[in-house]
Protein backbone atom coordinates (compact mmCIF):
# COMPACT_ATOMS: atom_id res chain seq x y z
CA UNK A 1 0.00 0.00 0.00
CA UNK A 2 1.87 3.23 -0.81
CA UNK A 3 1.44 6.43 1.04
CA UNK A 4 -1.24 8.06 -1.21
CA UNK A 5 -3.72 5.23 -0.68
CA UNK A 6 -2.90 5.52 3.04
CA UNK A 7 -3.60 8.94 2.41
CA UNK A 8 -6.65 8.54 0.17
CA UNK A 9 -7.96 5.55 3.35
CA UNK A 10 -7.35 8.02 6.06
CA UNK A 11 -9.15 10.87 4.20
CA UNK A 12 -12.14 8.49 3.71
CA UNK A 13 -12.52 7.43 7.39
CA UNK A 14 -12.22 11.21 8.44
CA UNK A 15 -15.14 11.67 6.12
CA UNK A 16 -17.26 9.00 7.50
CA UNK A 17 -16.08 10.01 10.99
CA UNK A 18 -17.71 13.52 10.45
CA UNK A 19 -20.88 12.32 9.14
CA UNK A 20 -21.42 10.05 12.25
CA UNK A 21 -20.77 13.01 14.14
CA UNK A 22 -23.10 15.14 12.71
CA UNK A 23 -25.51 12.57 13.42
CA UNK A 24 -24.71 11.93 16.74
CA UNK A 25 -24.74 15.75 17.14
CA UNK A 26 -28.73 15.56 17.00
CA UNK A 27 -29.44 12.43 19.44
CA UNK A 28 -29.88 14.17 22.69
CA UNK A 29 -30.95 11.34 24.82
CA UNK A 30 -30.33 7.54 25.56
CA UNK A 31 -33.12 6.30 23.65
CA UNK A 32 -32.66 8.16 20.27
CA UNK A 33 -28.60 6.92 20.57
CA UNK A 34 -29.96 3.38 21.04
CA UNK A 35 -32.13 3.56 17.95
CA UNK A 36 -29.63 5.35 16.02
CA UNK A 37 -27.09 2.42 17.06
CA UNK A 38 -29.40 -0.54 15.78
CA UNK A 39 -29.43 1.34 12.35
CA UNK A 40 -25.69 2.23 12.20
CA UNK A 41 -24.32 -0.87 13.40
CA UNK A 42 -25.63 -3.90 10.89
CA UNK A 43 -23.91 -1.53 7.86
CA UNK A 44 -20.91 -1.07 9.82
CA UNK A 45 -20.86 -5.13 11.31
CA UNK A 46 -21.47 -5.83 7.31
CA UNK A 47 -18.98 -4.20 6.09
CA UNK A 48 -16.08 -4.76 8.33
CA UNK A 49 -16.93 -8.11 9.68
CA UNK A 50 -14.41 -11.06 8.45
CA UNK A 51 -15.96 -14.86 8.63
CA UNK A 52 -13.37 -17.12 10.54
CA UNK A 53 -11.82 -19.92 8.68
CA UNK A 54 -12.59 -22.82 10.84
CA UNK A 55 -16.19 -22.67 13.13
CA UNK A 56 -14.34 -24.63 16.24
CA UNK A 57 -13.82 -23.58 19.32
CA UNK A 58 -10.26 -22.77 20.32
CA UNK A 59 -10.74 -21.46 23.42
CA UNK A 60 -8.61 -23.16 25.77
CA UNK A 61 -9.58 -24.21 29.44
CA UNK A 62 -8.79 -22.77 32.34
CA UNK A 63 -5.81 -24.80 34.24
CA UNK A 64 -6.88 -26.38 37.62
CA UNK A 65 -4.71 -23.79 40.61
CA UNK A 66 -4.98 -20.42 38.21
CA UNK A 67 -7.18 -18.05 40.52
CA UNK A 68 -9.10 -15.43 37.46
CA UNK A 69 -9.71 -12.90 40.17
CA UNK A 70 -6.21 -12.53 41.39
CA UNK A 71 -5.29 -12.00 38.14
CA UNK A 72 -8.63 -9.81 36.76
CA UNK A 73 -7.89 -7.09 38.92
CA UNK A 74 -5.93 -3.46 39.64
CA UNK A 75 -2.69 -4.32 41.71
CA UNK A 76 -1.42 -1.65 43.27
CA UNK A 77 2.22 -1.27 45.51
CA UNK A 78 2.07 0.64 48.51
CA UNK A 79 4.92 0.86 51.30
CA UNK A 80 4.10 -0.45 54.83
CA UNK A 81 4.95 2.50 57.38
CA UNK A 82 6.97 1.41 60.36
CA UNK A 83 3.07 1.52 62.59
CA UNK A 84 1.95 -1.62 60.10
CA UNK A 85 -0.44 1.16 58.26
CA UNK A 86 -0.38 1.86 54.45
CA UNK A 87 -2.17 4.43 53.17
CA UNK A 88 -4.84 3.74 49.70
CA UNK A 89 -6.98 6.08 48.19
CA UNK A 90 -6.94 8.47 50.69
CA UNK A 91 -7.98 5.80 53.57
CA UNK A 92 -5.95 4.56 56.11
CA UNK A 93 -5.61 0.97 56.41
CA UNK A 94 -3.95 -0.70 59.69
CA UNK A 95 -2.19 -4.50 58.83
CA UNK A 96 -3.09 -6.47 61.66
CA UNK A 97 -0.54 -9.21 61.45
CA UNK A 98 2.68 -8.77 61.98
CA UNK A 99 4.89 -9.02 59.24
CA UNK A 100 8.52 -7.83 57.91
CA UNK A 101 7.59 -7.09 54.37
CA UNK A 102 8.28 -3.11 53.58
CA UNK A 103 6.14 -3.37 50.62
CA UNK A 104 1.94 -4.77 50.12
CA UNK A 105 0.38 -5.27 47.33
CA UNK A 106 -3.18 -4.06 47.56
CA UNK A 107 -5.75 -5.90 45.12
CA UNK A 108 -9.11 -3.79 44.21
CA UNK A 109 -10.83 -6.83 42.98
CA UNK A 110 -14.15 -6.76 39.93
CA UNK A 111 -16.96 -7.49 42.51
CA UNK A 112 -15.09 -4.44 44.49
CA UNK A 113 -13.82 -6.20 47.17
CA UNK A 114 -10.08 -5.47 48.18
CA UNK A 115 -7.74 -7.69 49.33
CA UNK A 116 -3.83 -7.44 50.91
CA UNK A 117 -1.47 -9.43 49.91
CA UNK A 118 2.46 -9.86 50.55
CA UNK A 119 3.89 -12.62 48.27
CA UNK A 120 1.56 -15.06 48.18
CA UNK A 121 -0.14 -14.53 51.83
CA UNK A 122 -3.25 -12.68 52.49
CA UNK A 123 -2.57 -9.79 54.82
CA UNK A 124 -5.95 -8.93 57.76
CA UNK A 125 -7.05 -5.45 57.61
CA UNK A 126 -8.98 -2.92 58.30
CA UNK A 127 -10.10 0.70 57.50
CA UNK A 128 -9.12 3.55 60.24
CA UNK A 129 -11.37 6.08 60.34
CA UNK A 130 -9.90 8.65 62.18
CA UNK A 131 -5.91 9.79 62.36
CA UNK A 132 -4.72 9.12 66.03
CA UNK A 133 -3.08 12.52 67.15
CA UNK A 134 0.35 12.40 66.68
CA UNK A 135 2.11 11.98 70.47
CA UNK A 136 5.02 13.86 71.14
CA UNK A 137 8.02 12.63 73.33
CA UNK A 138 10.31 15.39 73.39
CA UNK A 139 10.20 18.15 76.34
CA UNK A 140 7.93 21.21 75.86
CA UNK A 141 11.18 23.50 76.26
CA UNK A 142 14.68 22.36 74.76
CA UNK A 143 17.56 22.44 77.26
CA UNK A 144 21.15 23.33 75.78
CA UNK A 145 24.14 22.02 76.90
CA UNK A 146 27.73 23.96 76.70
CA UNK A 147 30.14 21.43 75.18
CA UNK A 148 33.67 22.05 76.20
CA UNK A 149 35.88 23.07 73.52
CA UNK A 150 37.77 19.78 72.45
CA UNK A 151 41.10 19.32 74.16
CA UNK A 152 43.86 17.98 71.93
CA UNK A 153 45.66 14.66 73.06
CA UNK A 154 49.38 15.18 74.34
CA UNK A 155 50.79 13.58 71.37
CA UNK A 156 48.54 15.73 68.91
CA UNK A 157 50.87 18.05 66.17
CA UNK A 158 49.62 21.06 67.96
CA UNK A 159 50.97 19.74 70.99
CA UNK A 160 54.77 19.40 69.75
CA UNK A 161 57.20 22.38 69.85
CA UNK A 162 57.36 24.94 66.54
CA UNK A 163 60.12 24.12 64.62
CA UNK A 164 62.79 27.11 64.55
CA UNK A 165 63.43 28.40 61.54
CA UNK A 166 67.07 28.93 60.90
CA UNK A 167 68.66 31.03 58.11
CA UNK A 168 70.73 29.65 54.75
CA UNK A 169 73.88 28.14 56.49
CA UNK A 170 75.26 28.76 53.50
CA UNK A 171 76.56 32.32 52.37
CA UNK A 172 77.20 33.58 48.95
CA UNK A 173 80.51 34.48 48.34
CA UNK A 174 81.39 37.61 46.75
CA UNK A 175 83.11 37.14 43.21
CA UNK A 176 86.43 38.91 43.46
CA UNK A 177 87.18 40.46 39.82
Amino acid sequence: MSRKDIIMLSQRELKRLHVIQKVLEGVSSIEEGNRFLQEYLPGYNKRFSVKAKEEDNFHREIPKGLNLDRILCIKTGRTLRNDYTISHKGKLYQILEKTNAKNIQVEERINGTMLMACGDSRLKFKEITERPERQDNKPSTLIFKKKKPPIPAPYHPWRRPKPVMQKNSYQQKELQT
